[in-house]
């Protein structure tokens, strides 16, 4: 899990370089797979659901993203192309995420999204709002 959370930290947005590569959040296949992740499984069009993993767990996972990401990066990440993974991560929590883990996500997203403008433009913007509402107690 850490291998897979760790490209996360990097400065976000990416710095505006040739050289540099984008931030993986913005690449929207990786994307995909971190909200899978959090999600415990792929969701079927078909079966309209998510197919559970049987070997994997969503809220270990959720837990590792925000022991390894971090407050900071993980709130610049939501004010950006990763909205709706931050979502489905709150949404995870919500559902599965142990209590104390839930706790501090909730204080980071005090105030959050309550700025006039913040939020315009953002793909996902809300979605996201409705997980950091459902959140708060």
């Amino acid at each position: 899990m850490e291998a897979l959370l760790r490209p996360l930290v990097s400065a976000y947005p990416a710095p505006d370089t040739d050289a540099a590569p984008s931030h993986p959040i913005d690449l929207p296949h990786t994307s995909h797979v971190y909200k899978t992740l959090l999600q415990g499984g792929h969701f079927s069009h078909s079966a309209r659901a998510i197919m559970p993993a049987t070997r994997f767990s969503a809220p270990a996972f959720a837990a590792a993203f925000v022991r390894i990401v971090g407050h900071e990066r993980t709130l610049q990440i939501a004010r950006g192309a990763g909205a709706f993974v931050v979502a489905e991560l709150l949404e995870c929590l919500c559902k599965k995420g142990a209590e104390e883990v839930k706790n501090e996500v909730r204080g980071w997203f005090n105030g959050f999204g309550e700025s006039e403008g913040e939020g315009q433009g953002v793909k996902g913007w809300t979605v996201l709002m409705e997980k950091v509402h459902a959140l708060r107690p």
